[in-house]
Formats: structure tokens, sequence, C-alpha cells
């Protein structure tokens, strides 16, 4: 696909379509590059039409058609690559999670000598703080 623009009078004009460009990232492509230039959208059946006008009239049409095509496109594939790994990221919070999910009345006892053990450790705690602070 020839990714390409028409100048317009007062900038340029991106022609996205939209089965192929998420507008999701099309809109954070176009956040980027708000300081550089005006911006205005408009839905045009399959497609979505893109207004850049450049701040201060200092910017080339074609440099700024490149730069908002880098843009779009690193957002596309960012996009894509959350797209794709969003199970992963669910099933690893959830495996993080499912400890502190745990109820109370469903987690195993622990056994007594874990206590005992518990308490001799605590002993042998307070036996060497005891004898630092003599």
């Amino acid at each position: 696909m020839r990714r390409s623009y028409e100048k317009t009078d007062d900038g340029i004009l991106l022609r996205l379509d939209v089965t192929v460009y998420a507008r999701q990232a099309v809109m954070r492509a176009l956040y980027r590059l708000q300081e550089r230039c005006a911006i205005s959208y408009e839905r045009d059946g399959a497609r979505l039409n893109v207004y850049l006008e450049p701040l201060g009239g200092s910017t080339d049409a074609e440099e700024l058609a490149a730069s908002a095509w880098r843009e779009i496109n690193f957002e596309m594939m960012r996009y894509d690559a959350v797209r794709e790994s969003a199970n992963v990221r669910e099933l690893l919070l959830g495996r993080a999670l499912y400890a502190s999910c745990v109820e109370a009345s469903n987690a195993p006892e622990p056994p007594e000598e874990a206590e005992e053990s518990w308490r001799e450790d605590r002993r042998r705690i307070f036996e060497s703080w005891s004898a630092v602070s003599e």
C-alpha cells in the first residue's frame, strides 16, 4: 500500500483506510504531532481524512507527511503488540494476584511444627537483641 498525501492550500491531507489503521493508534500518532501542526479530521465512509496544517509555516509538506506516516506506523505497531499480548498480560496479572484472592477459610492450615519452629526462632531473635542491649 502506497502511503501518500495530498497537498492542500494550508497543508496536507492524509486519507487513511479505517479497516487498516486503528483509530486509537491514529489519534496517538496525531497527538505527537500537535506541537508542529494544527490537526483536524473527519470520517468519510471507510476513510479517515486527516488535515495537517503546519504551525509557523516553516515545515515542508513532504517532511510533515513523512513524519505523520512514521508516527502512524509506529503507533500501529504498538497497538498490534498490545492487542496480541493482552491475554498474556491478563494471565500474568491473574497469577500475580491469585494468592491474595484465596479466602482464609479455604487456605490450608500450617502444620504444627511450623508454629513451634517460629516460636524457637522468636526466642533466638529476642536472645540476640537482649545480648546487644546489655
